[in-house]
């Protein structure tokens, strides 16, 4: 039996460890049913390519074994790394350091750009309208 309180980082590491194992098992057996020999067989649009976005797209493409095209939505060009900004502060690196394109995320992982804004989600009609135009999509997935 626990006698100390459960701290805050416990907690939380216990937590996000747990939902995290869940999501990858649903994803990959969901992934396990899909026809491979189809191409594209769903589309996945993802609302910002932060951390969380371009993580999301590299893996739907790679455990689809490319079989779900995936659209990524961002408007800037490139990323700026915020946990490490404190490098910055401390004068230890520049904000060029912690820049980086997209690039090698979009060419290394099959993944579809798109430098436009969403401005709403009809979520009834299964789309992201954007500055530009719109999308439409099987499952979105928002990480602005």
């Amino acid at each position: 039996m626990r006698t100390k309180p459960l701290k805050r980082r416990e907690f939380l590491k216990n937590t996000v460890g747990l939902s995290l194992i869940a999501t990858s098992q649903s994803l990959l057996s969901a992934c396990t049913h899909l026809s491979l020999n189809k191409k594209n067989v769903g589309r996945v649009v993802v609302i910002g390519g932060g951390y969380a976005g371009a993580t999301a797209a590299k893996y739907i493409r790679l455990w689809s074994l490319g079989a779900i095209e995936t659209i990524v939505v961002e408007p800037s060009t490139q990323f700026v790394s915020c946990p490490m900004s404190n490098l910055v502060l401390g004068g230890s690196k520049t904000i060029h350091d912690l820049t980086f394109g997209y690039d090698l995320t979009i060419k290394n992982n099959g993944i579809r750009w798109v430098q436009d804004s969403a401005k709403t989600i009809d979520v009834s009609a299964k789309k992201v309208i954007m500055t530009r135009g719109d999308l439409s999509f099987d499952r979105l997935i928002l990480a602005p």
